[in-house]
């Protein structure tokens, strides 16, 4: 259909932006995308996704910010089959969270809540072990999304 050209056509033009800029304008249009073709962004959500973690690496904040918000909206129209990617999803969260504090880390710890939600609890094994990460960033999301009455309950007994 025409809806898929043109997120074929935007896609791929976003792949070859190299400025961060022009990375925040293409987020800030894919969020729009994303809701507008609501069901459809589904056959092409692992390019999407791929785009959207790949911007997720800049050392930027305001750009991760827009692809945790990209993550948020996909996980409301994607949702049938988001959870396939929940382990990429979650690595490009845990590197989020190593990086950033504050407002980002809160956001993505609600992405990785919602994800988890999702999955039905099987996204739990994969935090348990963030959690005796060395890394703080992992930690960190880790204890946002599962709480930390699960690691006090473990050492209490």
């Amino acid at each position: 259909s025409e809806y898929d050209n043109f997120l074929i056509e935007f896609m791929e033009q976003a792949a070859y932006v190299t400025t961060t800029d022009k990375k925040r304008v293409y987020m800030t249009g894919l969020q729009r995308l994303i809701t507008t073709f609501d069901n459809i962004i589904i056959k092409h959500l692992k390019s999407v996704l791929t785009l959207v973690i790949e911007f997720m690496e800049v050392d930027d904040a305001e750009l991760r910010l827009l692809c945790i918000q990209c993550l948020s909206l996909l996980l409301q129209h994607g949702w049938p089959r988001i959870t396939t990617h929940m382990v990429d999803i979650l690595l490009a969260c845990v590197n989020v969270a190593e990086r950033e504090e504050g407002e980002v880390v809160g956001k993505v710890c609600g992405v990785v809540g919602v994800l988890r939600e999702q999955s039905g609890g099987s996204m739990d094994y994969y935090l348990e072990k963030l959690r005796g990460s060395p890394n703080k960033g992992a930690q960190a999301l880790a204890n946002g999304v599962l709480g930390k009455e699960g690691k006090e309950g473990k050492e209490g007994k």
